[in-house]
């Protein structure tokens, strides 16, 4: 699905220089992610546990090595953990290849993916004039500091989160306006949003705010193409609760002989001042560092300007009678906003480090960062879809904003060097297993207790004894 959609974006001319700027950031991102060798101490774990002799059903529900939560706390990120298992095949195989790079080939994967569909989809809703819209609001993403820099072999959950989210926003608002869709659509839209759920909890929150939206919109609008989705958000969410309290805990006990608890949140911890203010502020910082780096208050105007837009985008369509639809769509732009922020607090519950300001720069804020990058693309485009002249102003807008964030990451990228990596290069990670004769696991840096099975693993993959 994704080549087809590639081709037929790069085959407009008019769209070349937009894909330069685009595959140009991404280059850059794997280059620099490369250039630092960033490792932390659990991707040694996580490597060691899927290139281990561990079957391959306990190497996506034993807890014990894919996750790093306190003993018998279990996390439904099945999916995920399948993605993880598959990057860490392709890590090796590029170490195999020459390729001394410590990197994640899914996440930047699902980086052209995300720009890809961004592209497709805007184009095939609103026309070629949207191809420019599409371009900025997708460098604002890639300019993120978030997306950029979190470009080193570990956890693939967010991106793919991200990447689920912006095909299910983009498939959503096609079926909706009638583009190309087909009867079909609500039911590949029952299975990206299940696959969502099950690869993060950032999925689970986006499934219930997507149901919750989509049942607000079909009572306003009487539509039932939203009915229809919102139909298909509920048969997932449906299906999330089984999954999550039947099956996976009984599948985790058959493979473990281990009774999981589910990881949740303290619900009295959520109502605690400084989680509240926490959340606010990281919401506001992470729509600033997006919309060129401009801070808090920067954030907070990015936003101001985002409710302008759907107020003209709702009076471009005509005058709408009633107050309730007049008000609606900017009741829900603020209720995302909302949503976003009570997502941060209730992550923060659990783990308070999400509050810090270098949590801002690396994997946390990525879904976010897609939610901004799709919300401004549909905004900007339906606001600007008759007046070229305010288009052409809010591309370049949205450019220098880009523009500002790539000036910023030499700051970003020398904060994130100051963290405690364990700063290995790739050859002391992979080579000594590679390396023939006797090996000495006391001086190898997988911390693991199945260590030894990924040596023998891979040895045996190379020919070696």
């Amino acid at each position: 699905m994704m080549v087809p959609m590639a081709f037929q974006v790069l085959r407009n001319k008019s769209g070349f220089i937009p894909w330069i700027l685009i595959l140009a950031v991404i280059a850059i991102s794997f280059w620099q992610t490369i250039a630092n060798q960033w490792w932390y101490w659990e991707s040694s774990k996580y490597l060691a546990f899927y290139l281990g002799l561990a079957t391959p059903l306990a190497k996506i529900f034993d807890f014990r090595g894919n996750d790093a939560l306190p003993a018998g706390q279990y996390r439904i990120r099945d999916l995920g953990n399948v993605l993880n298992w598959l990057d860490a095949q392709l890590l090796v195989l590029g170490l195999k290849a020459g390729i001394p790079a410590l990197v994640s080939y899914t996440y930047y994967a699902a980086l052209l993916a995300i720009a890809v569909i961004q592209m497709y989809f805007s184009r095939l809703n609103f026309g070629r004039p949207a191809r420019w819209v599409a371009a900025a609001s997708t460098l604002l993403f890639l300019t993120a500091p978030a997306p950029f820099l979190t470009g080193s072999y570990g956890r693939t959950n967010k991106i793919i989160v991200a990447l689920l989210f912006i095909l299910v926003f983009w498939m959503a608002v096609g079926f909706i306006r009638r583009v190309k869709s087909s009867t079909l659509t609500p039911v590949w839209l029952f299975l990206l949003l299940l696959a969502a759920a099950l690869t993060d909890e950032t999925g689970l929150v986006f499934l219930f705010a997507l149901a919750v939206i989509a049942g607000l919109s079909s009572m306003n609008q009487g539509s039932r193409r939203i009915f229809r989705i919102v139909l298909s958000a509920g048969l997932a969410i449906f299906a999330v609760f089984i999954y999550r309290y039947a099956l996976s805990p009984a599948i985790v006990y058959r493979i473990t002989s281990i009774r999981p608890h589910l990881w949740d949140v303290k619900t009295a911890n959520i109502m605690q001042p400084e989680l509240l203010i926490g959340g606010l502020r990281m919401f506001l910082t992470y729509v600033g560092m997006q919309f060129g780096n401009t801070g808090i208050w920067g954030g907070l105007a990015a936003l101001t300007g985002g409710l302008v837009l759907v107020i003209a985008a709702q009076s471009g369509h005509g005058p709408v009678t009633g107050i309730v639809r007049r008000l609606f769509w900017p009741l829900i732009y603020v209720f995302v906003a909302g949503l976003c922020i009570m997502s941060l607090i209730l992550m923060s519950a659990t783990l308070p480090g999400i509050l810090s300001p270098m949590s801002a720069l690396m994997t946390y804020p990525i879904p976010f960062n897609a939610l901004f990058a799709c919300g401004a693309c549909l905004i900007g485009c339906a606001a600007t879809a008759t007046k070229p002249a305010a288009r052409k102003l809010l591309v370049l807008t949205l450019l220098v904003m880009s523009g500002f964030n790539v000036l910023s990451l030499p700051s970003h990228t020398s904060q994130v060097n100051k963290l405690p990596w364990e700063r290995k290069d790739a050859r002391e990670i992979i080579i000594p297993v590679l390396a023939p004769g006797p090996f000495n696991l006391n001086t190898y840096p997988f911390t693991h207790y199945e260590a030894a099975d990924a040596v023998i693993s891979i040895r045996a993959r190379m020919g070696k004894k």
